[in-house]
């Protein structure tokens, strides 16, 4: 287990509040909204941040 394991879940933690926050503060047809590039709905993007949640909570507990 790499020593700066807590700072990492600390940051982590913090980030995964500043999403919470970003997405309470969205109106729900906002996550239908395209950005004005070639991209996927803001909510489909949102799935992919959900993905890399559970990437990194895997991997804190697995040591990595």
């Amino acid at each position: 287990m790499h020593t700066d394991q807590p700072d990492s879940v600390g940051r982590l933690a913090t980030l995964m509040a500043m999403w919470d926050d970003l997405v309470a503060a969205l109106p729900p047809e906002a996550l239908a909204t395209r950005l004005p590039i070639r991209s996927n709905p803001i909510g489909a993007q949102l799935w992919c941040i959900v993905g890399g949640r559970e990437s990194y909570a895997r991997a804190l507990r697995e040591g990595a």
